[in-house]
């Protein structure tokens, strides 16, 4: 693979990113792919993000999900990396390439083993990198590796550094007693502390409150915009499993999101009283509700988390104008437990087209932003720069 290393005309941006997990990797790849147009490298390296924990996963199931996650990028962005490309050379505007300054960017999908054999000739020298995008979990990654490939000026973390517990990209997802993953994760965050000029991460209760508006998901290329509304939609009718550490957590946005969804003010859509108690009776199923001790498993606030999920359900009803599937079919609350998953997408899509409604966060969206003004700006001014790239597209 052939190496493209930072020059004075040059600025190069490493990507760390798990994508096909939500729609957020895809945006931002999206962004850097329109944005940065020019005197720009772009390295975007698939990583295995969360992995199966219990038992730990072996080498080539590892790399089998490094490279379902690239084949992810294939099918998104086709004709950038369709039939195998692991390049893409961005078009040339005729009056933004005037001076000899100006050169198109180059885009690069790599493993992490590609980018290190790519800067091993003739001498091992770490890629200078302007700035690295840390928008992924880095299960099963090196330190060791980290600090041989980078030397990073300025590394933007998708998460919470003071608190990785609370970020999916920090230690949310690990169990507590992983102590594998926790002390790897502790020993990349000591590398990148010696790799990294400065770092800059962006909390996620901060994230949270960006939402990426269905105007921009309007926005994409039709063979972006298809598999990523596809993948809102499976979020927005799936929860994740309750015994995962960061589902009862994550649940937290999801009802943030999804109420948002209903006009201010407005009641919450009612159920018919027999289409209550199935839905409580799949929160049971779904929680494995423990009778004898009259309490869900494994949860930090039972009630809570119920009642988020039972608001939910009645969300996805009155959106889809669709069901759960009764029991004992339903055996969890995805799109496969639906009764009809293709009329309810239909009907999803119709109401959040009619009523311009907000989708899951930006996520690591808000890493380019974070990058273009260099510190983490507020939230309007996020929204700001999200409506601003909304209008450069419709133009």
């Amino acid at each position: 693979m052939t190496s493209f290393l930072s020059n004075t005309a040059t600025k190069t941006i490493v990507v760390l990113t798990d994508p096909g997990n939500e729609i957020d990797d895809e945006i931002l790849i999206h962004l850097l792919m329109t944005q940065e147009t020019t005197n720009t490298n772009v390295w975007i390296v698939c990583v295995p993000g969360v992995t199966s924990t219990t038992p730990m996963p072996t080498q080539e199931q590892i790399q089998t999900q490094v490279h379902a996650r690239i084949q992810r990028l294939r099918d998104v962005f086709p004709q950038q990396f369709g039939n195998q490309q692991n390049f893409w050379t961005a078009p040339s505007a005729p009056h933004k390439m005037a001076t000899r300054q100006r050169s198109p960017s180059i885009f690069t999908i790599a493993t992490l083993d590609q980018v290190e054999e790519s800067i091993q000739s003739p001498h091992p020298t770490p890629l200078e990198v302007d700035y690295l995008l840390h928008v992924a979990p880095l299960w099963h990654i090196s330190p060791a590796q980290l600090e041989r490939i980078f030397q990073v000026k300025t590394r933007i973390f998708m998460g919470d550094l003071t608190d990785p517990d609370k970020s999916m990209n920090g230690t949310k997802a690990m169990t507590q007693d992983n102590t594998y993953l926790r002390t790897q994760f502790a020993e990349q965050e000591r590398v990148f502390q010696n790799i990294c000029e400065k770092s800059i991460d962006i909390p996620t209760h901060f994230a949270r409150n960006v939402p990426t508006p269905v105007a921009f998901m309007e926005c994409l290329p039709e063979t972006m915009r298809a598999p990523l509304l596809t993948t809102a939609f499976n979020q927005f009718v799936g929860r994740p499993p309750p015994q995962l550490p960061w589902a009862e957590d994550i649940s937290k946005a999801n009802h943030k999101t999804i109420m948002n969804m209903i006009p201010e003010n407005a009641p919450l859509p009612p159920l018919t009283s027999s289409a209550a108690s199935m839905t409580q009776k799949q929160i049971d199923a779904f929680l494995k509700y423990d009778e004898e001790k009259k309490t869900p498993l494994r949860l930090h606030d039972p009630l809570s988390y119920r009642s988020r999920l039972d608001d939910i359900a009645r969300v996805v009803s009155h959106v889809t104008k669709s069901s759960y599937a009764p029991l004992p079919e339903f055996t969890s609350f995805n799109k496969d437990n639906l009764v009809s998953p293709h009329y309810a997408k239909e009907q999803w899509e119709s109401y959040i087209n009619e009523h311009n409604c907000n989708l899951t966060p930006f996520y690591d969206g808000i890493a380019w932003i974070v990058m273009k003004e260099n510190k983490l700006p507020s939230q309007g001014r996020c929204q700001e720069m999200i409506s601003s790239v909304i209008q450069s597209i419709k133009q």
